[in-house]
């Protein structure tokens, strides 16, 4: 199973639908951005992007906060 097979079982089941879904790869094609949107993937982040994926998680973990 590949991260994009991850991100649709996890949006499949309504128990993890919710769960947000940061990709993170050494494909950054747009190709692959815009399959891991289809797939439900809240961010695509390149793999040696340490600036990007920490923007990322704080994102995410934001927006959980709110939710709450």
């Amino acid at each position: 199973m590949d991260g994009f097979e991850l991100a649709e079982a996890l949006r499949e089941n309504p128990v993890t639908a919710a769960i947000p879904v940061i990709a993170l790869s050494a494909m950054i094609s747009s190709e692959a951005i815009e399959r891991g949107r289809k797939v439900g993937f809240h961010d695509f982040v390149a793999k040696f992007d340490r600036t990007g994926l920490i923007a990322a998680i704080k994102e995410q973990t934001d927006d959980l906060h709110q939710a709450a």
